[in-house]
């Protein structure tokens, strides 16, 4: 009975957390998209570069002490000491409201220097000012909201979720509606900021409704302090290095490039690619999965899933550089069509970011993580250097050259970082994957693409909208014939896709 109360819970669990990252990812490429329109390539590049400042403050620190409050609140109360639960979560609060304070008062004090002697961009200290208290409050909110995961509520982060992206949008169209064109950025930031606190009390109140003794006084456990800080900083390693390598790219353009405009058109480029990446990744609910598999069928699951995702990214990573310069005239309008090369180069990455995180998850499921940070550290470095290497000697011909050299740094490094992974499974965890699941899928989606191709140059001679929809549609149809061709898709895929709608 109760095994079949915890696999009830678990399937409710990842139902609930598929529908939350949904609601996410769609809300968050709206936003963008309604950002990169009303602010142009200009605006959007000082929103973006201040975004990029900011959350590498704060960013490292919040994904550490919420892993530990996680990590020590749920230990507790898998022991059915809620008196622990309690002392967990009131010492690692504190840290959370401590640490995010400092980073806060360092980013309020920093913008000024940070904005006019390290980026040469004076305009920027206003937004990174703002900011500054943008980051508090989204520190403290995320700590509150990390109690859903421990209480197994993840139909309450849903509905935070939703709360959240429906403010966000409609706070953001007042601005842009009823603020000067000139305090576009401050008034999206402090919009940022009125949707961040709403969100906290709702959070506040939901959380202390079915948690009120983790707020109630009381007398304190006994806890050990320096082994949840060793947990803590090892966590902390970890998540600094997934932060930079997010932002890194744009922090260095910020640095060296003149114009912020293509900072702007570097960041929707990306927006999108990891949008879409977004929307095709669920780790997240692989991972209960991947943990419950026995060892010796662990391969076969890994497999399994990859299969089905490869399918859908490949030619999806295709489809968008032989479309690149159509989606961002109608994403994004005119203005961004300029960086369809560089849109080109990181469609790739949606078949690293989302095949690379269900092989991470392996890792994590069988309590490995240390392999996927020694991997993610080297990386990182890897692309830093070539960052620095690659933006310095491309912006001798152009600044949009340069991007290009950004986008070849990330690919470069983020794929030598798969390749690792891939390998380290294989040697550590006995893992190996099956090559065709890859080869047959970039087979099909490289006929694709030529088809594609040449219909825009020799046959297409204005796209519309319509136009773009019948591309679409033959591109589905080629890839799959080709797929059933070459067997690398059956009539029970079929019979599965159909039955999952």
């Amino acid at each position: 009975m109760k095994d079949k109360t915890l696999k009830r819970a678990s399937i409710e669990g990842s139902f609930w957390e598929l529908i939350s990252k949904i609601i996410e990812k769609i809300g968050a490429l709206i936003f963008t998209i309604i950002l990169a329109r009303f602010l142009l390539p200009e605006g959007f590049g000082v929103y973006s570069l201040t975004m990029a400042i900011s959350l590498v403050f704060i960013g490292f620190i919040d994904y550490a002490v919420d892993g530990t409050l996680v990590r020590y609140v749920s230990d507790a109360l898998g022991k059915k000491n809620r008196k622990l639960a309690r002392t967990y979560f009131k010492y690692v609060f504190k840290k959370k409201i401590l640490f995010s304070f400092i980073s806060a008062f360092l980013l309020l004090i920093l913008a000024y220097p940070l904005s006019v002697y390290i980026f040469k961009k004076p305009f920027l200290f206003l937004p990174l000012f703002i900011s500054g208290f943008y980051i508090f409050v989204l520190a403290v909110e995320s700590s509150y909201s990390s109690l859903f995961y421990v209480f197994k509520k993840i139909k309450g982060k849903t509905i935070k979720e939703v709360i959240k992206q429906f403010l966000r949008i409609l706070i953001t169209i007042l601005v842009f509606l009823f603020v000067a064109k000139i305090y576009y950025v401050e008034g999206v930031i402090t919009g940022l900021i009125i949707t961040n606190l709403i969100v906290l009390i709702f959070v506040f109140f939901y959380v202390k409704k079915f948690s009120p003794f983790l707020f109630s006084k009381g007398k304190e456990g006994e806890l050990d302090k320096k082994r949840v800080m060793k947990f803590f900083y090892y966590l902390l390693l970890g998540s600094a290095t997934g932060v930079i390598f997010s932002y890194v790219d744009v922090l260095m353009l910020g640095a060296f490039l003149p114009d912020i405009k293509y900072i702007g058109l570097f960041s929707a480029a990306v927006a999108f690619t990891w949008g879409i990446a977004g929307l095709l990744s669920f780790n997240s609910v692989f991972l209960p999965i991947f943990t419950q598999v026995k060892k010796n069928k662990l391969e076969y699951a890994l497999n399994s899933v990859l299969r089905y995702s490869l399918i859908l990214t490949i030619p999806v990573a295709f489809g968008i550089v032989a479309l690149s310069k159509y989606i961002l005239l109608v994403i994004y309008g005119r203005e961004y069509t300029e960086v369809a090369i560089v849109l080109s180069l990181m469609a790739f990455l949606i078949i690293e970011a989302v095949n690379g995180s269900f092989i991470m998850t392996v890792f994590s499921a069988k309590e490995r993580p240390k392999f996927t940070t020694k991997i993610s550290i080297c990386s990182l470095f890897l692309n830093i250097v070539l960052n620095l290497i690659l933006i310095k000697a491309l912006l001798n011909i152009s600044q949009l050259w340069a991007l290009v050299g950004a986008a070849i740094a990330t690919l470069i490094s983020r794929y030598v970082s798969l390749g690792f992974l891939i390998l380290t499974m294989k040697t550590k965890l006995k893992i190996r994957l099956i090559i065709m699941n890859w080869i047959k899928p970039l087979m099909a989606s490289v006929m694709m693409f030529f088809v594609l191709f040449l219909l825009n140059q020799y046959i297409v001679k204005e796209m519309t909208l319509l136009i773009g929809v019948f591309e679409v549609i033959a591109g589905i149809l080629v890839y799959a014939f080709v797929m059933l061709l070459i067997r690398g898709i059956s009539k029970e895929d079929f019979e599965i896709f159909r039955e999952a709608l």
